[in-house]
């Protein structure tokens, strides 16, 4: 289903973190949420998960009104991934995963409810780490898990929060490339990140935030120089590679077009 925000404003105390946000998650499609640190893309994933209450404006998925539901209700149609998992408790993956069905159980995991977390862990090839301890994972590993767990739940929308700003290279295509193939089943994604090459590549429209605002929005021609200047004060280099843009920091400041 598609996400809908309109006019949305946020603040701590007196201070605006968000201010008049206005934008559409289309179902089937990746949304990446882009600026620089304390532009206010985490509150706004906040904001659309229920973690933080907004003082005006509307959240909607297809025609649900998110702002009325409880924390148990936007947990059957909302998967929140975190960018790491602060709990350390000992826990295997399987029962990791398994957690992902907690807004569906009545009372305790039942057949189809093992039987979901296991086809999960076929699906993003986790079979031989299965019953690890998630603790001892790597970090790759670990948001791979969590991923995992998110789609256990089935849910209509994926948010996640910075999913790979802690990993290595070869961790963060994997965990791109797992999101990008939910997109396949009719459910929304929407990213919080910082790169912009890797955005580029694996995300669909783009929404750049810039002092709590909305800088510019749209589709692949929002990733240019002009713009990266205007909102990172970094002279950058744009090039496209299949399509894709491919960015290149140059130094602070000015834009050169690529």
């Amino acid at each position: 289903m598609n996400l809908k925000v309109e006019n949305l404003y946020f603040r701590y105390e007196k201070k605006w973190i968000l201010e008049n946000i206005t934008i559409e998650a289309e179902k089937s499609l990746i949304t990446a949420i882009l600026g620089p640190n304390g532009s206010g893309k985490s509150t706004l994933i906040k904001c659309i998960n229920g973690l933080l209450t907004p003082q005006k404006g509307q959240i909607k998925l297809g025609r649900k009104d998110l702002a009325g539901m409880s924390a148990a209700q936007l947990a059957k149609i909302i998967a929140y991934v975190p960018q790491k998992e602060s709990r350390c408790f000992p826990a295997s993956v399987f029962e990791i995963i398994l957690m992902g069905r907690k807004p569906h159980l009545n009372y305790r995991p039942g057949r189809k409810d093992k039987e979901k977390a296991a086809a999960v862990i076929e699906e993003l090839n986790l079979e031989k780490i299965a019953f690890r301890d998630f603790n001892s994972l790597s970090g790759g590993q670990q948001q791979k898990v969590l991923i995992a767990r998110a789609l256990a739940q089935e849910p209509e929308l994926l948010l996640f929060d910075e999913p790979t700003s802690s990993l290595d290279l070869k961790h963060q295509l994997e965990v791109m490339e797992v999101i990008s193939a939910q997109t396949d089943n009719d459910v929304s994604a929407l990213i919080a990140m910082h790169d912009l090459t890797l955005a580029g590549r694996y995300c669909d429209q783009f929404v750049i935030l810039n002092q709590g605002k909305i800088h510019s929005k749209g589709g692949q021609e929002v990733i240019n120089c002009q713009t990266i200047a205007e909102v990172y004060g970094v002279e950058a280099e744009v090039r496209y590679n299949g399509g894709r843009p491919v960015v290149t920091p140059l130094s602070s400041s000015k834009c050169k077009a690529g």
